[in-house]
C-alpha cells in the first residue's frame, strides 16, 4: 500500500504539486483581511452590557484615555532640585503630546495658601522660586490629603505625571499609536539626561492607551512570527 502511495505522488507529482499549492493559496487568502488595532472594544460585541455601560459613563463624564508617567528614586530623592526639575519638565512636555487635553502632576497641584483674609492659589512650586529648604516642601506634600498617596507616594520616592488625552473618536486606534510613540521619544530623551546626572531616578511609562497599543503590538508580533512558520 505504501509503495502504491509513492508510485501515485511520482507518477503525478506535478499535479500534486499544483494541488498543493492551490490549496495554501486558498488558505491564505484572508490574510489580507487581517488587521490591527489598540481598541480594546473590539473585543466586544456593540449590545455587550458592560461595553455600552462603561460608554455612558464616558458620555456622562469623559473618556480617561491616558499616559501615566511614573518617577521613582533610590537614593535620590524626588524632593531634590533634579527630582522636581524632571517632574516639571514632564509636566510641561505633557501639554505637547498629541490630543493631551490635561495634566496632573505635583508641580501643577493647585495649593491653596491663606494669608490673613486672602486665598493664594498657585502651582504647588515652580522651578525659578525653589525653596532653598526642599525638606520642607516634601513635609508640606505628606501632609496634604490631597497630594499625598495620589500624586506622591507615602515615603516620598515616588510621584506620577497623569497626561489625560482626547482621542478622536472613530479614529482611537491610530491616534493612541502617535500619543504613546511621542511618549516614548520623551521618555527616551529624558531618561539619558537622567541617567548622567541622577541615575538613581527611573521614569517608567503606563496608562490605558499605553496597554492598548502594547497589547495590539504583541499580537502583531506574535501573528507575524507564527503566519511565516
Amino acid at each position: 500500500m505504501r509503495e502504491r502511495y509513492v508510485q501515485v505522488l511520482l507518477q503525478y507529482r506535478y499535479i500534486g504539486l499544483i494541488l498543493v499549492l492551490l490549496f495554501a493559496g486558498i488558505s491564505m487568502a484572508g490574510v489580507f483581511k487581517l488587521s490591527f488595532t489598540s481598541d480594546f472594544r473590539t473585543y466586544f460585541s456593540a449590545q455587550n452590557p458592560q461595553l455600552r455601560a462603561f460608554e455612558d459613563m464616558e458620555q456622562r463624564f469623559s473618556r480617561q484615555d491616558n499616559v501615566y508617567f511614573l518617577i521613582t528614586a533610590g537614593t535620590q530623592p524626588i524632593f531634590s532640585e533634579i527630582g522636581l526639575k524632571t517632574l516639571a519638565k514632564i509636566t510641561d512636555s505633557g501639554w505637547r503630546l498629541p490630543f493631551a487635553q490635561r495634566v496632573d502632576s505635583l508641580q501643577n497641584f493647585q495649593f491653596t495658601e491663606v494669608e490673613g483674609d486672602e486665598l493664594f492659589i498657585n502651582d504647588f512650586y515652580s522651578v525659578d522660586e525653589l525653596p532653598n529648604d526642599l525638606e520642607s516642601l516634601r513635609t508640606t506634600a505628606l501632609s496634604h490629603p490631597e497630594i499625598k498617596h495620589k500624586l506622591v507616594s507615602s515615603d516620598g520616592k515616588a510621584t506620577a505625571v497623569n497626561v489625560l488625552l482626547n482621542l478622536p473618536k472613530g479614529k482611537s486606534s491610530e491616534a493612541s499609536k502617535e500619543s504613546v510613540q511621542a511618549a516614548r521619544e520623551l521618555l527616551q530623551v529624558l531618561q539619558q539626561e537622567l541617567d548622567i546626572n541622577a541615575p538613581e531616578i527611573v521614569i517608567q511609562l503606563g496608562g490605558s492607551v499605553l496597554s492598548n497599543v502594547t497589547m495590539g503590538e504583541a499580537i502583531q508580533q506574535d501573528i507575524e512570527t507564527l503566519l511565516l512558520i
